[in-house]
């Protein structure tokens, strides 16, 4: 038994059957022979082999240890097991100290809780099993929990989680890799968790992680110290609106990512991103998913590789799109020639949507301030390029400093931070005077022109520009996406500088000409004459082929994430 597994968040244990099955043997062959004596035998060894030395598993559930167990049991149901390497680890304050649950072992050893006897109860101190610091292992499966920063420990009491928070931040400052871990969102922490328990020198990690992992600019830490230790073999992500997701109980996006120990004098070949048209719900249709990713036929995915150097910078945007051809267009803004450099070279972004929330009470009727917004994005209103204030402000009471700095960051110019893609018909607004937004940011130039404003209205509503949006998203919600501060700070935009004046200006009278004609929502932006008109325009000012822009507008009006349907149907 020199093979060590380990299933670090156990769950029910599904996980670990699957590396069971695998070693045994299991998974898509036919059905063998019936087992003579001999072979039930050896079936039986091996399973003992494997339950009581090869796999390991930690939860804090005790009900997930209790069904983690029946599972493994299944295994070889006549055979009698003397031990299971199944621990729960405590997650929580015992005795006033604060335990991180499996986290703890990326300082020395968590603390364990024995199975409960009658005789004791398993909050109590007396109940801690004897330490049993896990091998290095071959293999590390995870599912880990991944949840928002202020929602995280709910299940305590204020001061018992304010000092899991401290606890937290302690382990991960004493740690060389804790600055890339983001607590806001805590998955990152247990990828180190699973570098930390890995043999040193082999061995691989499968984890399934959120989908902003590869795309958010909060991954980006993750992505790197991921890149830097392992070849990133494969990432499988869902592109099925009915099933974004490999998890139970959750609704957001995500990826499964298998990482393997690499050969440091060996360049790293290069990672296989596949897309799935359909996620499979059942074993039956997995193992047919499988079949395909191993070279069958592909109608029910989309496969691209990328080489290790952009991995290791962090580029994993081939999750974004169902499309390979998208993937590679959005890539060439950034690539090409093309004479476009990041918002945040032009403009100021800001602020974020939830501070407007902070400073000011808003209400539909005219307040003493006199200040407005666009709050909301209703898209049987917001339909052209041209908006109007849906909202009024007031500062709320002992905000008026806060809420004059964020007045100050008003402008005409707005970028949607959320989009629901279906039925968004525009991803930027000019209106008649500077306001605040809350789904919309505030973007103001650095040159405060009128006309540059304009352009870039017209530019953000083109394909390109919505290529440009969707290619950077975030993939919480595919159809759904959110865009941070970062994410729109780095969007590719023209440079007007170097285009000219009356390129520029072309873009500022095409506005003026179209700002109030209806666009079509994004799934029929290939039959929309008027982003047809500002695809025109935007290809002659960046001398971008025609042909290559429309083959852009239709994918995206194809694309699962904008139809918020399954490819084909």
């Amino acid at each position: 038994a020199k093979m060590g597994y380990l299933d670090r968040a156990g769950g029910n244990r599904t996980l670990a059957m699957a590396a069971a099955e695998r070693v045994g043997g299991g998974g898509a062959p036919p059905p063998p022979p019936p087992p003579t004596s001999h072979d039930e035998d050896d079936e039986a060894a091996l399973a003992l082999c494997l339950v009581e030395d090869v796999l390991w598993g930690y939860d804090i559930n005790l009900t997930a240890t209790h069904m983690a167990a029946s599972a493994l049991g299944m295994l070889s149901p006549r055979t009698q097991f003397n031990k299971m390497r199944i621990y729960r680890t405590y997650l929580g304050v015992y005795g006033g100290v604060p335990y991180l649950g499996s986290l703890e072992f990326l300082e020395g050893q968590a603390r364990l809780i024995d199975w409960p006897q009658l005789s004791s109860q398993v909050d109590d101190d007396s109940a801690a099993q004897p330490p049993e610091q896990p091998p290095a292992m071959d293999l590390v499966i995870m599912n880990p929990p991944f949840t928002v920063d202020r929602l995280r420990h709910n299940q305590l009491g204020p001061n018992e989680k304010k000092s899991m928070g401290e606890r937290e931040r302690r382990l991960f400052d004493s740690l060389e890799a804790g600055s890339v871990v983001d607590m806001t969102a805590n998955s990152g922490a247990f990828a180190v968790l699973a570098e930390h328990l890995l043999k040193a020198k082999s061995g691989s990690i499968a984890m399934v992680m959120p989908g902003m992992i590869p795309t958010a600019p909060s991954g980006a830490g993750i992505r790197k110290y991921l890149a830097d230790r392992f070849h990133i073999d494969t990432i499988v992500s869902s592109h099925d609106p009915q099933r974004i997701y490999f998890s139970e109980n959750t609704d957001i996006g995500e990826v499964l990512i298998v990482c393997r120990r690499s050969d440091s004098n060996t360049p790293k070949p290069p990672t296989r991103v596949v897309n799935l048209v359909r996620n499979p719900s059942t074993p039956i249709e997995a193992l047919n998913v499988l079949s395909q990713m191993r070279g069958g036929a592909s109608s029910d995915l989309t496969e691209q590789l990328v080489d290790a150097v952009r991995m290791g910078i962090g580029d994993w945007n081939a999750v974004n799109f169902l499309s390979p051809f998208l993937t590679d267009a959005f890539r060439s803004l950034a690539d090409a020639a093309t004479p476009l450099l990041t918002l945040s070279d032009i403009a100021e972004i800001g602020p974020h949507r939830r501070r407007p929330h902070e400073a000011f009470s808003r209400s539909d009727l005219p307040t003493s301030s006199g200040r407005q917004a666009l709050w909301f994005h209703k898209t049987d209103i917001t339909q052209s390029m041209r908006a109007q204030p849906d909202s009024h402000l007031e500062q709320k009471e002992g905000k008026r400093s806060m809420a004059d700095r964020y007045w100050e960051q008003r402008s005409r110019l707005l970028i949607a931070n959320r989009l629901w893609l279906p039925s968004a018909r525009v991803g930027a607004v000019l209106l008649d005077y500077a306001v605040l937004g809350s789904l919309w940011t505030p973007c103001r130039t650095h040159d405060g022109n009128l006309s540059t404003m304009k352009a870039l209205a017209v530019y953000l509503n083109s394909t390109v520009g919505i290529l440009s949006l969707l290619g950077g998203r975030d993939n919480r919600k595919p159809s759904y996406p959110q865009f941070s501060l970062d994410t729109l700070r780095s969007l590719r935009v023209p440079d007007f500088a170097a285009l000219g004046t009356d390129a520029r200006d072309a873009l500022a009278t095409t506005y003026d000409r179209l700002q109030d004609e209806v666009l079509l929502p994004l799934p029929q932006m290939n039959d929309d004459p008027v982003r047809n008109q500002l695809d025109h325009v935007v290809t002659t000012a960046l001398g971008l082929d025609p042909e290559w822009v429309a083959q852009i507008r239709q994918a995206l009006s194809e694309e699962p994430s904008v139809t918020n349907r399954r490819f084909g149907s």
